[in-house]
């Protein structure tokens, strides 16, 4: 899927598409609709090595494409634009968050893709702070990132404790959400083995947010 493809066709068959999940998923009253507003167009031309303003420019433009697209999904749906919460994906978020207040949608933040570094180089907390208004769910998961001579490599989705947050954010961050009495999902895309020692740590590092 690609919401902020240049080429129209593409773009509408997307559209067409998460129209077409919103509705057979409508009589379910999701909490909330995750978008990637971005995919692998918007993967490749982020991580493009090229000099000077290139690279946020492209990134810019993509994502007006992006805006485009789910302003005509929440136009067609007729969703709440609040119940549409856009992802940090593999995609600069500094400039995907206009877009995000523009169209008065929110935010689902997911840990990985932050600590893999996909969606930029803020802390967990910078992040949350800097947008915890529009947060509504949160994708709670480890994530790792290592170079090699310009390669990288990334990790994400994996249980808490095996990646590189540490016990310290994740306390930190989870004492967080209970102090500004976070009430969306808080969700592990994980094994049912990696989830329980995802709970196992948690209940040994901050049992209080249990």
């Amino acid at each position: 899927m690609e919401l902020a493809s240049f080429h129209e066709n593409v773009r509408k068959g997307c559209i067409e598409r998460i129209v077409e999940s919103i509705e057979l998923t409508k009589p379910l009253n999701p909490e909330a609709y995750v978008l990637h507003a971005t995919g692998e167009i918007g993967a490749y031309v982020s991580s493009l090595n090229y000099e000077g303003n290139v690279v946020p420019l492209l990134c810019t433009i993509l994502a007006g494409y992006a805006a485009s697209s789910i302003e005509e999904i929440i136009s067609r749906t007729e969703i709440d634009p609040h119940n549409l919460a856009i992802e940090n994906v593999e995609f600069p978020f500094d400039i995907m968050r206009p877009v995000i207040d523009d169209l008065d949608v929110s935010i689902c933040f997911d840990t990985a893709h932050l600590l893999s570094q996909m969606s930029g180089t803020e802390s967990i907390m910078d992040f949350y702070k800097a947008h915890k208004d529009r947060i509504t769910e949160v994708h709670l998961q480890d994530g790792t990132i290592t170079r090699y001579d310009g390669a990288i490599a990334r990790e994400d989705h994996i249980a808490l404790g095996r990646g590189i947050m540490g016990e310290p954010v994740l306390r930190e961050f989870l004492l967080e959400l209970v102090k500004d009495k976070f009430d969306g999902p808080v969700i592990f895309e994980l094994t049912k083995d990696e989830v329980r020692e995802s709970l196992d740590l948690i209940g040994k590092v901050v049992p209080e947010s249990l």
